[in-house]
């Protein structure tokens, strides 16, 4: 352990010390929360639009669901996705995208069978 003057009283302290016993003074600055780091990266929960998006498009791979959910997947995906390219910093790239692809894929397959339900060419 190695002593170091206090830049505000020039007392010895620890260069180990976050702050000065003698005057109070902060010698290291506390570290700064981020943004969520792993947490903010796996669950985008500052994006909520890419968060549901996400999770409606992969619901919507359930038949009878997707016809509702899918369509929700694709458009929260849409929302999601300009959230993230506005600000950068708000997590949630590739939920949105997963969203978007996924929700329009299934609502692409819905739109088909139902135009083949209809003119009597699925049966």
């Amino acid at each position: 352990m190695s002593l170091m003057p206090c830049p505000e009283c020039a007392q010895q302290i620890s260069t180990l010390a976050n702050h000065c016993p003698h005057c109070g003074f902060l010698t290291r600055q506390r570290p700064q929360a981020d943004d969520g780091g792993v947490v903010a990266t796996v669950i985008p929960y500052k994006n909520v639009a890419a968060l549901v998006a996400y999770y409606c498009a992969v619901f919507g791979l359930i038949p009878g669901f997707g016809l509702i959910l899918a369509p929700a997947g694709l458009i929260c995906g849409i929302f999601g996705l300009r959230k993230r390219l506005r600000e950068p910093r708000v997590k949630g790239l590739a939920h949105a995208l997963v969203g978007l692809i996924l929700g329009g894929l299934v609502t692409v397959g819905y739109a088909v069978l139902i135009f083949l339900m209809v003119t009597g060419r699925f049966r």
